[in-house]
């Protein structure tokens, strides 16, 4: 089924970009390597706290990622099922999630743990590279 032009956003395309694991994840690690190849060669170990900082943003929208993950506008498109239309699990009972909803609590999850890392690099990171 083709849906209306109206449910569209311009930018859709950066958005969705943002719900997937794999994406944040990469652009995570270019941020972190970048800031641990410029400390070392600048000598600068002020410089890897604030690739830290910067490195939280891809966990972040990572996070957000149930409301990118159809684009700006179909993101909540589908209303909550009424009690008697509870999907049945594996083990036969009713479920009030699904096997799409479980996998964006998962990018939620590996979000929360980009942004842990990065806070922690933030805080602690210019320890890494000061000489006693």
């Amino acid at each position: 089924m083709e849906l209306s032009k109206d449910d569209s956003h311009p930018y859709d395309w950066l958005f969705i970009s943002f719900s997937k694991p794999l994406v944040m994840l990469g652009l995570q690690i270019f941020i972190l390597f970048a800031g641990v190849i410029l400390t070392a060669s600048l000598q600068n170990p002020t410089l890897l706290p604030r690739f830290g900082t910067l490195s939280t943003l891809p966990g972040i929208l990572l996070t957000m990622s149930p409301v990118f993950y159809k684009g700006v506008y179909r993101a909540f498109e589908e209303h909550p099922p009424m009690a008697s239309d509870y999907l049945k699990g594996s083990d036969g009972k009713p479920t009030a999630t699904t096997k799409e909803s479980r996998k964006l609590s998962m990018s939620i999850v590996i979000g929360t743990i980009m942004v842990s890392i990065s806070t922690v690099i933030s805080a602690f990171g210019d320890l890494l590279f000061l000489n006693n």
